[in-house]
């Protein structure tokens, strides 16, 4: 089981890295398809990619569909390649490409080895594990006894109450909404684009000023793009409560609150390879 540790922690900080460095990009260094390349693999913006490709695929029509927040100008390459088949190529071509697409490969990869997602696709659900090692770190330094998580009991009413208010708002028109309050993707490209971005130019704008300093322009000032408190309070509250009680509980976001965990968790009893404990013993 060692190696498997091992293993997830290196997917992991891949993961976590190229998440990092598509949300901080201020200077658009970043190519498109690597950002593209993220989403697709993240369980809610690829199933929202293909939402339209699966309405198409159902009526027999390919259409295009608004896209929500952050999506904007964002044309499936997928739907300008059906459209100029024929309807009934167009439709099975649309089928097997949604069979293919990011959404039922997370799926598929669920149903056998359980829920990889959460542990080492999901950036929010990485970002957790860092507070908790930063603060068994910090014990650590202070010489302080490391405390051991305990069992507690799931809180499965509050994970299906989460889901069940998410699915109810998507059916009734405020798929936006919950969807964007909901998703960790779109939580963590909040944080990191509306925190963790402007401190990271403060940062170099520091290191731009000791070097010209010394007469050197190898950097230059980039302006700081702070947003209005109306904007900036949401991901800051969130990013505070998430490493307070990722400090203390470590995933327990992800174990009570994240709608993409209970339903991968769900699937992911049904896993042809899951780690299991013997009673017996």
């Amino acid at each position: 089981m060692r190696y498997l540790q091992i293993l997830r922690i290196v997917l992991a900080l891949l993961v976590g890295l190229t998440a990092a460095v598509v949300f901080l990009d201020s200077r658009d260094a970043v190519q498109a398809q690597l950002k593209h390349a993220l989403t697709e693999v993240q369980f809610v913006p690829a199933l929202w990619d293909h939402h339209g490709d699966v309405a198409g695929v159902l009526s027999g029509e390919m259409q295009a569909t608004a896209t929500p927040a952050g999506h904007e100008g964002k044309t499936s390459d997928l739907l300008s390649v059906l459209q100029k088949l024929p309807p009934s190529v167009g439709a099975f071509a649309g089928g097997v490409a949604v069979a293919f697409s990011g959404v039922f490969l997370l799926l598929l990869l669920t149903l056998v080895l359980g829920r990889v997602y959460c542990s080492v696709i999901c950036p929010l659900g990485i970002l957790q594990d860092v507070f908790f090692r930063l603060s068994r770190w910090g014990q650590k330094l202070f010489k302080k006894r490391v405390k051991i998580l305990p069992f507690r009991p799931p809180l499965t009413v509050l994970r299906q109450g989460i889901l069940a208010f998410v699915v109810l708002a998507v059916l009734v028109g405020w798929s936006g909404f919950a969807l964007a309050w909901f998703d960790p993707y779109s939580h963590f490209g909040r944080v990191a684009h509306g925190v963790f971005q402007p401190l990271l130019l403060l940062a170099e704008n520091g290191v731009a000023f000791v070097f010209r300093t010394f007469g050197s322009n190898a950097l230059t000032y980039s302006p700081v793009p702070w947003a209005g408190l109306g904007a900036l309070l949401p991901p800051l509250l969130f990013l505070t409560v998430v490493a307070v009680i990722s400090a203390l509980r470590g995933r327990l976001y992800c174990n009570a609150f994240c709608q993409v965990g209970t339903l991968l968790g769900w699937l992911s009893q049904k896993a042809l390879f899951r780690i299991s404990i013997d009673k017996t013993s």
